[in-house]
Formats: structure tokens, C-alpha cells, sequence
């Protein structure tokens, strides 16, 4: 997507929230209802993905494979591509390399519609490119890669053609010091027993540490004495900690020398260092922490049960104090409020208004029903 169509989605969003020409209290407060909308759809739709089973169409490999990391959302449109390789055949160029799908119907489709694409495969179906360009466009594969992976008996989708952001974990990013705890990232990590044993130890102080502002003055001041006194135990290394042995797989797969030294670990000690130099205020952030978290439940309201019909109105919207208080109801009677006619003061006991006299629907003469009419008889005798 470039900027003008990012900026084009963008603002046809918001014009169905914000009016035309709103002070700028206005745009932020239908702003904040975008968002709480958009995050209620997110929300459905992940418990849409979560609760729900996926339908199989084709009841192939690489679709059970697609029901188990794509999102519901998108393992519908997956279904919908899948059908469609039902209408190509293929035609092996060079085994296990080059492949044609060619369209079945070719013959009665219109001249300008093109029948035949080129797949290329790139180490056993790992990588597959087709002439199509799908996947680069929208990041699922097309129909023909998935006839070829078919073709040649690929039981599940590459890892190079899923893209994360159409997957279950699409939200499950962390920072680059951290990637080794996501889930993508979690198989084949080299995890030792101590790694993971003072992981756990750390979870428990800082569930300790954040019970109240005493035990949090507490915990800081140990860890920066334990900081200091580990410091220098730190200079030797066995080669056995998580990052030394994340660094060296790095090292492996980029071809590196065993004896550099990766940045990222230069980086987290100058961030160490950084860190343990600096002093901790601890009353005025607490303090002002507290009261940005209050001031930001405030502002978050409730949007409205029902939204208007038609275009939004360009007038402001009024405070509650300047609305139109309710219509007076006043009494039948005596034209006064506070009471209806039915318990009026001044009603009294008044008969009843007596009931008008039945008329015949035939004659409309009084004293007889249209069962009995003498007109009725009459038209009944000629």
C-alpha cells in the first residue's frame, strides 16, 4: 500500500465519524470512538478465530495446515483461492524446478484472459515464485503455487510464504532483546535449565517488589548492590548462557567467526551500564503516573447505543447544561401541570359521556341493525 492509498483508507474512515468542520475537542473524542470500534471488531474476530472450526473445503494438506496458523478471516479467503485450483492442471517443464498450471477451460475463455502461469521451485518446494506476483501483492499464495505444491506432494505451506500478519500470533511481538520468548521465535532456542531457573526467581521478586511502595524501594536498592557485585563475575564466560549460545547459532547461519563479538550484546551491556548509573525517583513518578492513569479513565466514555442516521450534522454538539429541557405536559381541564385530567381537582364526579346510538350501515337510520333493514329486504326481493 503506498501513502496516498494509506492516506485515502484513512481519511475514509474517519469521515464516517468526524463532521465537517469540528472543533478539535470534537475530532479527538470521535476519534476515541474509531478506535474503541475498530478494537471491538479486532476483538469478534479473534474470538470468532479462537472459538470457531475451520470449514475444509478441499480437505487437502496444505489447507489443514492453513486452518491451524491462519486467522479465521483469512483461512476463508485461503478457501476461496484453494477452489480455484481446481480449474488448472499442470505441466512439469523440469523436475522438481519449473512448472506450467494451465487452465482447463482455456479454450472458451476470452482471448484477453490468460490461461497458463509459470511456477518456479526453489529447493523442494520450499520457496515457490509464480508470474502471477500474488503473494507479493497481498501475502497469500496464489492458486497456481498451490496446484504445484499439490503436484509435487508438499504437505504444508512454506515457511518463507507465511506472512505474520495473517497468522493467529500476528500480535505476539516483542522487542529485539526478547525475541527468543515468541512463540515463532520459541522452537529450536537453545534454553538452559539456569537460564530458565532465575527467570522464574526474578518473576517472583518483582510479584514481591510490586506489593507496595516499601518493598519496592527495597527490591531496587538490592538490585543495583547485586549488580554491582556480578559485575565482575560477568568478564569470564563458559559459553553455555542463552546469549552466547543465541550468538553463536547467529554466527553459524551468517557465516561469522567464532571469535567476534555480536553488537547486540555490546548493546545490552552499554544499556546495562546506562542503567545502573542512573537514580531512581520513585515518589514523583508514582505520583504522576497515578494521575495520568486516572485522567485517561475519565476521558474514556462510553460511545453512544445508537448511532444517528443520515449524514453527520454540522452543528456543535451542546453541553448537557444548554440541552432543551422536555415538553410541560398540562391537564385537559383546568390547563394546569403537575396533574393529568384523570385526577384533576376540579373533574368532579361527571357522568360519562353517553355512547352515540347505533346507525344501520345499509340505511343509516337509527333504531335497527343492517340484519333487519327494510332496505336490505327490499333489494333482496327485486
Amino acid at each position: 500500500m503506498t501513502s496516498t492509498q494509506r492516506s485515502e483508507s484513512t481519511n475514509h474512515m474517519l469521515k464516517n465519524y468526524v463532521p465537517p468542520g469540528c472543533p478539535m475537542h470534537i475530532f479527538v473524542r470521535k476519534y476515541m470512538s474509531l478506535i474503541f470500534d475498530r478494537e471491538s471488531e479486532e476483538n469478534y474476530e479473534e474470538k470468532r478465530t479462537a472459538i470457531g472450526r475451520p470449514l475444509m473445503r478441499a480437505n487437502l494438506a496444505t489447507e489443514r495446515h492453513a486452518g491451524k496458523i491462519y486467522t479465521r478471516a483469512m483461512f476463508e479467503k485461503f478457501g476461496h483461492i484453494l477452489y480455484e485450483c481446481g480449474a488448472y492442471q499442470v505441466e512439469e517443464i523440469e523436475k522438481g524446478k519449473e512448472y506450467v498450471a494451465i487452465h482447463t477451460d482455456a479454450a472458451r475463455r476470452e482471448k484477453w484472459c490468460r490461461t497458463s502461469y509459470k511456477v518456479t521451485v526453489v529447493e523442494a518446494g520450499e520457496e515457490c515464485d509464480c508470474e502471477c506476483r500474488q503473494f507479493a501483492h497481498m501475502g497469500l499464495l496464489c492458486s497456481h503455487i498451490l496446484k504445484v505444491l499439490d503436484f509435487i506432494r508438499v504437505t504444508e505451506i512454506p515457511n518463507k510464504h507465511i506472512v505474520k500478519r495473517w497468522t493467529r500470533d500476528a500480535r505476539d511481538i516483542l522487542p529485539a532483546h526478547l525475541m527468543q520468548y515468541q512463540k515463532d521465535n520459541s522452537q529450536g532456542n537453545p534454553f538452559s535449565f539456569r537460564h530458565f531457573n532465575m527467570y522464574m526467581q526474578d518473576m517472583e521478586l518483582v510479584r514481591m517488589g510490586d506489593s507496595s511502595l516499601a518493598a519496592y524501594e527495597r527490591l531496587t536498592t538490592r538490585f543495583n548492590q547485586c549488580a554491582a557485585e556480578m559485575k565482575p563475575l560477568t568478564e569470564v564466560k563458559d559459553g553455555l548462557g542463552l546469549e552466547d549460545r543465541l550468538a553463536g547459532n547467529n554466527m553459524v547461519l551468517s557465516g561469522v567467526e567464532a571469535d567476534a563479538v555480536p553488537s547486540r550484546i555490546e548493546a545490552d551491556a552499554d544499556a546495562f551500564n546506562a542503567i545502573e548509573g542512573t537514580q531512581m525517583i520513585i515518589g514523583n513518578d508514582d505520583s504522576i503516573s497515578a494521575n495520568v492513569s486516572v485522567t485517561r479513565l475519565d476521558n474514556l466514555l462510553a460511545p453512544a447505543k445508537r448511532k444517528q442516521v443520515g449524514r453527520p450534522t454540522s452543528s456543535r454538539e451542546k453541553a448537557p447544561y444548554e440541552g432543551l429541557s422536555k415538553s410541560t405536559r398540562f391537564c385537559g381541564i383546568c390547563r394546569q401541570q403537575g396533574h393529568k385530567r384523570t385526577t384533576c381537582p376540579e373533574r368532579g364526579d361527571l357522568p360519562k359521556q353517553p355512547r352515540k346510538p347505533a346507525r344501520c350501515k345499509n340505511c343509516g337510520v337509527e333504531g335497527h341493525h343492517r340484519n333487519n333493514c327494510h332496505k336490505a329486504a327490499e333489494l333482496r326481493l327485486r
